[in-house]
């Protein structure tokens, strides 16, 4: 009841769909696209509720991003997806792309590196590059800390979550 309750307070919407048209749909494509079972699907769900809105060109474009572009095996995706299901909610043009390659011609990271990074820390994603990674980055610990690329480089595949930290 608490779940259905928080599900229902963060996407009242959710209340207008139908459960043939919409929600059972949805719900059965997220099963056969991720070969996901019950629990993780509740988890993914619960983390993203509005996904269960979301049309399935939508779905299939972020999707193809993690398996195509960054290269994830459908298990590692699941994992992924089941551990930070926000990355769903991010634009695969203005978001998805756009930290990657930051991360790939900024930091000079490659894709098996990055893809490393995001397995420890999925939030890397979902950080601005603006208002993030390039004032982390570059402007502490490149030119205040005056690390070289590739230490910072190395420093992000080890400890990822040190993007997490606040600056101050």
């Amino acid at each position: 009841d608490e779940e259905i309750r928080r599900l229902i307070t963060s996407q009242p919407t959710l209340l207008q769909l139908s459960v043939k048209k919409n929600l059972s749909p949805s719900i059965l494509y997220w099963i056969r696209q991720l070969q996901i079972g019950k629990d993780e699907l509740k988890t993914l769900i619960l983390g993203c509720p509005a996904l269960l809105k979301y049309s399935r060109a939508n779905v299939q474009g972020k999707l193809m991003f993690f398996q195509s572009i960054m290269g994830f095996s459908l298990q590692e995706c699941r994992k992924l997806l089941v551990s930070e299901p926000r990355l769903l909610t991010s634009s695969v043009k203005t978001g998805l792309i756009p930290r990657l390659e930051f991360l790939n011609k900024e930091i000079e990271l490659s894709l098996p590196e990055i893809r490393k990074m995001v397995q420890k820390n999925p939030r890397i994603l979902l950080m601005s590059v603006e208002q993030n990674l390039t004032p982390k980055c570059v402007f502490y610990f490149i030119m205040t800390l005056q690390m070289n690329t590739k230490d910072v480089g190395k420093l992000l595949i080890k400890y990822p979550q040190i993007l997490d930290y606040n600056l101050e």
